[in-house]
């Protein structure tokens, strides 16, 4: 375990008690955390602490401690050298004794996740953070390892400059970071870790859909990301510099950056000649696993006849209507298990790896179809829409309910991005590699993953069936002969 020898023993488990609720305490609910590597506090939630020096700040004599390469290596020692040299606990402070929670691919693939509950210390720190999330670069890999730190520097990015930069930044919540450092040597992984404060809110989960009240807070809360930069060109949003005279977007992905458009159509064809390859008609599952997978097939069954068709013989129309829709600073993956639902109606949001410039309603699109009961959402998406249009009205944006709905729906294009990497890259990978969902004998984990994923996946083909999104996609032209 790596514990230092005077240390108490540290408790693991493999998954979360059955008793707790996504990780942490009853009720209590963590997912991929954000963070920055100065460890710069955001406005979030919970206690205002009050550390020797300023979280963020190092002086002459801090010492960044030496990353852990794996979560074995989450132990007291590292967690009382991180927390001293932000200030939170003096040089003659250990941790005495802490519990560790191991978790699963349930919070999420692009990060290595545990809980640190019940940590005391010695002398006695009554202002030191008594749990702690903690997340590490994954050690399993689903996308190439380049990519995957540029998101990790994204969150890093939004978290340090852009969510500062926000008029209103206080009003969109988030939890405190207690610290975070990057560490990259030639020829080997990064080292990425960020510890943050864990929050105790509501169980809801993919499984566990979330209600109206969250969803309307939500859309609401958006208007706070979005507003500020509403509707700039490309051209405005790549000029643009911070007061360091940085490039204010640096990392932020546009559908008009070059080469763009041509890497989310080949998301697509790729996603679709693996997904079908597994779950399609003529894919290699046993009447058993096509039933353990039915959420998967129904996506798959249902693209393939209504959208398919329809999609590679219009790209030129998708992309000239994506276009044309006003952009915005989005969070990009916005969903249940991205934020946390509080007991008072607030939500507090995590997780900003995919922050970039797309439509604003791409975000609510996302949320309203990945995040609601599907009768929930046919009969209150509108009064949410019509919420999230107000809130930016509120805040000088010009945008017409009418319009915004149109655009709304349009967006829904965003869960078919997501099922081509969910149900389709990931997923063949897992099959590919007899791993995961598709191991003899799976996890708890892995089998909690599919049931998640299908209902997921069967949250999407209502959504997009009850918008008759086909129909709408039919409507565009199609494109030219080659």
């Amino acid at each position: 375990m790596g514990c230092g020898a005077s240390l108490a023993p540290i408790e693991v488990h493999a998954a979360p008690p059955k008793a707790e609720a996504a990780g942490g305490t009853k009720e209590e609910n963590h997912h991929q955390a954000v963070g920055d590597p100065s460890s710069v506090k955001a406005d979030g939630i919970g206690k205002e602490e009050e550390p020797s020096s300023p979280p963020g700040t190092i002086g002459e004599d801090d010492k960044q401690p030496s990353l852990p390469r794996n979560l074995d290596e989450v132990d007291a020692e590292f967690i009382a050298s991180a927390l001293r040299s932000k200030g939170y606990i003096s040089v003659d402070t250990r941790i005495a004794s802490l519990e560790k929670i191991i978790y699963g691919k349930e919070k999420g693939y692009l990060g290595d996740k545990c809980l640190l509950k019940n940590i005391t210390y010695a002398p006695s720190a009554p202002d030191a953070p008594g749990s702690i999330f903690v997340k590490l670069f994954p050690a399993d890999l689903v996308i190439p390892v380049g990519q995957c730190t540029k998101l990790w520097h994204m969150e890093v990015n939004f978290v340090t400059r852009m969510l500062q930069d926000l008029p209103d930044s206080k009003d969109f919540r988030v939890p405190q970071f207690y610290f975070t450092h990057y560490v990259a040597e030639d020829g080997e992984a990064p080292l990425f870790v960020i510890l943050m404060e864990p929050i105790t809110a509501k169980p809801y989960d993919i499984l566990r859909p979330m209600s109206v009240e969250h969803a309307l807070r939500a859309a609401k809360d958006l208007a706070i990301l979005h507003a500020p930069y509403w509707g700039w060109t490309h051209a405005r949003y790549r000029d643009e510099t911070d007061e360091s005279g940085l490039k204010k977007f640096e990392g932020c992905g546009h559908i008009e950056d070059p080469g763009k458009k041509q890497t989310l159509q080949g998301v697509f064809s790729m996603g679709t000649n693996l997904g079908l390859k597994v779950f399609g008609a003529d894919g290699p599952l046993s009447a058993a696993e096509l039933q353990d997978f039915d959420g998967y097939v129904e996506f798959w069954r249902f693209f393939e006849a209504d959208v398919w068709p329809l999609l590679q013989t219009r790209w030129a129309a998708v992309f000239d209507r994506w276009t044309s829709l006003p952009a915005a600073l989005v969070h990009g993956d916005l969903h249940i298990e991205n934020m946390f639902c509080l007991e008072d109606g607030t939500n507090v949001y995590l997780d900003f790896q995919s922050v970039n410039l797309s439509p604003g309603v791409r975000d609510l699109a996302w949320l309203v179809a990945s995040s609601l009961d599907s009768e929930d959402r046919r009969q209150h998406e509108r009064a949410i829409v019509q919420a999230y249009q107000e809130a930016l009205a509120s805040r000088g944006v010009d945008y017409a309910l009418a319009q915004c709905w149109e655009d709304f729906v349009f967006m829904k294009i965003h869960g078919l991005y997501a099922a081509m990497l969910g149900a389709g890259i990931f997923a063949e990978k897992s099959f590919r590699e007899k791993a995961g969902m598709f191991a003899v004998e799976p996890s708890e984990d892995a089998i909690s993953e599919r049931r998640r994923n299908c209902a997921l996946f069967s949250r999407i083909v209502d959504d997009l069936r009850h918008s008759n999104w086909p129909v709408v996609l039919q409507d565009l032209p199609e494109d030219p002969a080659p």
